[in-house]
């Protein structure tokens, strides 16, 4: 899947992770896989694990399922409070 750093009104950021059914569903385990991705995320939000990003919530939609993951950076009116390259390395969990 994709990663992207994105921004809310309120200035808050998460990273969304975008995972094409077509390419990701090609068979049984890879469905699972996908789903044992997520099942981690919640375990680690449970367990505050600093080196996994929480899960913050999921969805589909007939072409895609998403993950959005905790903020990786702030992002004030005088831009973001960590450099941006920080923001996304954290984005896509690196």
């Amino acid at each position: 899947g994709r990663v992207f750093l994105t921004v809310s009104n309120a200035l808050e950021t998460a990273a969304l992770k975008v995972m094409h059914k077509r390419k990701c569903y090609r068979g049984f385990e890879a469905r699972q896989s996908i789903l044992f991705e997520r099942d981690c995320m919640v375990a680690a939000a449970e367990q505050r694990l600093p080196f996994w990003m929480s899960l913050k919530a999921c969805w589909e939609d007939t072409e895609n399922v998403y993950f959005a993951m905790v903020r990786a950076c702030r992002i004030t009116s005088a831009g973001p409070s960590a450099d941006q390259n920080t923001c996304r390395m954290r984005a896509q969990g690196t």
